[in-house]
């Protein structure tokens, strides 16, 4: 049991090591490997082999099983990322305020939660299930936000991006876990209006 276990984590681990997500066919082949791999040890197991063998048999299984749901649950999480046609537009956003805005002199950060995209005939990708439901903006104004309020406010967004220094705060990584694929500002131009004081 314990060597299927640290199998699992070994293709978890593997698939951390790579520098781009493998493409869907190598998906569906590792999946297909491992259905064959657990039918050989059903079929081991039916001729009453011994504990040991079944016991390596088990290995590459759970080896190929961590590889793939790595893989799976890494697109899961890359699928919402910003797309590139929309990085460095102007975009009018609707949503929340979803977070404690952190205030530093000359403006405040804050996590804003996508509720809806207002049209512009010039971006024809520009929809609401294209953009990230979770971003996090930074507002270089006076103009003091608050949690649970909404607002119209037009930013521009990029993806996240962060310091490559190996020993320091892998700001990219936090931000993935935190849900965040986009990061942006809130543009000088355009209407920002708060369209509600709190929103539950």
């Amino acid at each position: 049991m314990r060597g299927a276990i640290l199998a699992w984590v070994g293709g978890s681990y593997l698939l951390q090591q790579q520098a781009q997500l493998p493409a869907h066919p190598i998906l569906l082949f590792s999946l297909v490997m491992l259905l064959a791999l657990a039918l050989l040890l059903q079929g081991q197991h039916q001729l009453q082999a011994g504990p040991g063998r079944l016991r390596y048999l088990a290995w590459p299984v759970a080896g190929v099983a961590g590889f793939y749901w790595a893989a799976c649950m890494a697109s899961w999480a890359l699928q919402t990322s910003l797309p590139t046609q929309l990085e460095g537009k102007n975009v009018t956003l609707v949503g929340t305020v979803s977070s404690l805005p952190y205030r530093f002199e000359g403006g405040s950060r804050f996590q804003f939660k996508v509720e809806q995209v207002l049209p512009d005939p010039t971006l024809p990708v520009l929809t609401a299930e294209a953009l990230p439901q979770q971003i996090v903006l930074g507002w270089y104004d006076d103009q003091a936000v608050e949690p649970g309020e909404r607002w119209q406010l037009t930013v521009r967004l990029q993806r996240p991006h962060g310091q490559a220094n190996p020993h320091g705060f892998d700001y990219e990584l936090w931000l993935l876990e935190q849900g965040i694929r986009a990061t942006g500002y809130v543009r000088e131009e355009g209407e920002q209006r708060r369209l509600q004081a709190f929103v539950f």
